[in-house]
C-alpha cells in the first residue's frame, strides 16, 4: 500500500510538474496492459514531421490577407508528455494524459486575391498545454502470444499562439505583417493493432480513424490595411497506420518505440514504469 501511495506522489508530481508534458501514441504510451489495479508512469517525446490538412478553398473567411488555404501543413511539431495508465480490468486499461506541444509550424499558400498567382504563407506555433484521454482493450490473444487490441482517444489543446508570419512568392515578400492569432485543435481516433507478444519484445502493427477540426482564429494588421481570420482546418486524410515496439529492459521498466505514416509522419518515444 506503502509503495503504491509513493507511486501515486510521483505521477502526480510528474503530470504537474512536467514542462515536457504531451501527447502520448494511440495505446497510451505503451502497447502492453497494465494488470488490473496497477498503475503504470509514462514519460515520452515526440516528433510530428507532417500532418497534412485539407484544402478550404473559397470557404476561407479572410480573403484580402488570407490564411493558409492550399496545401496546408502541420509540421516540424515538438511533444512532450506524461501519461498516467490504470489497469481496470486484465484486459481493460484507462489512461490521462497531460502535455506540451511546442515549437511547430502552420505552412500553405493562398491564392492572391485577383491573379492565379499563389504565395506561400508560413508561421511559428508556440508552446500550449495538452491533453488528452483514453481507453485501450484486448479483442483476443493467443496462447502463443498473438493477439489484437483496440483503443478509443481523445486528444485536444486551446490558444495555441501562432506567430511571426512570413509570405514569399506570387512576386513580392510580406513585411512587417502583424498579427494577434491563435489555433484550437481537437482530435478523436478510434485505433486497432496487432501485436506479437515475446519474453522481452513485443512488436505491433495498427490501423486508425481520426476525426478533428483545427480553428484558426484572430486579426491580423499590414500597414493601414486589417481584417479577422476564422477558418477551419480538417485532416486531409482521416486514415493512419502505426508500428511500433515495447522492449521490456527490466521486470517493471519498459521502453516503447512508434513510428506514425500515411496521414502524418511522426516518431515517439516513452519510458514506462509499472507500480
Amino acid at each position: 500500500m506503502t509503495k503504491k501511495l509513493w507511486g501515486l506522489s510521483l505521477a502526480a508530481l510528474l503530470l504537474l510538474s512536467a514542462a515536457p508534458s504531451a501527447l502520448a501514441g494511440e495505446m497510451g504510451g505503451a502497447a502492453s496492459f497494465v494488470p488490473k489495479g496497477m498503475y503504470r508512469v509514462s514519460i515520452q517525446a515526440g516528433y510530428v514531421n507532417e500532418q497534412k490538412m485539407k484544402d478550404i478553398g473559397g470557404e476561407a473567411s479572410s480573403a484580402s490577407f488570407a490564411s493558409p488555404q492550399q496545401d496546408i501543413k502541420i509540421k516540424e511539431d515538438k511533444h512532450f508528455g506524461a501519461v498516467i495508465t490504470y489497469g481496470l480490468h486484465e484486459r481493460i486499461n484507462v489512461f490521462a494524459e497531460l502535455g506540451l506541444v511546442s515549437d511547430g509550424r502552420l505552412s500553405g499558400d493562398r491564392t492572391v486575391p485577383g491573379t492565379s498567382a499563389k504565395q506561400n504563407l508560413e508561421a511559428t506555433l508556440k508552446d500550449a498545454l495538452a491533453w488528452a484521454v483514453g481507453i485501450k482493450g484486448q479483442l483476443w490473444e493467443h496462447k502463443k502470444g498473438f493477439g489484437v487490441m483496440a483503443s478509443a482517444r481523445y486528444f485536444r489543446y486551446d490558444d495555441r499562439k501562432v506567430d511571426d508570419w512570413t509570405g514569399t512568392g506570387a512576386g513580392a515578400d510580406i513585411k512587417g505583417l502583424g498579427s494577434d492569432t491563435s489555433l484550437d485543435y481537437w482530435q478523436f481516433d478510434l485505433a486497432v493493432a496487432a501485436y506479437w507478444r515475446f519474453k522481452r519484445v513485443t512488436p505491433y502493427l495498427g490501423a486508425k480513424y481520426s476525426y478533428a477540426e483545427g480553428r484558426l482564429s484572430g486579426s491580423w494588421n499590414l500597414g493601414s490595411a486589417r481584417g479577422n481570420i476564422d477558418d477551419k482546418y480538417e485532416p486531409e486524410s482521416p486514415l493512419g497506420l502505426f508500428a511500433g515496439v515495447d522492449l521490456r529492459l527490466f521486470k517493471r521498466f519498459h521502453l516503447n518505440l512508434q513510428a506514425n505514416f500515411y496521414d502524418q509522419t511522426a516518431f515517439w518515444v516513452s519510458g514506462n514504469y509499472d507500480f
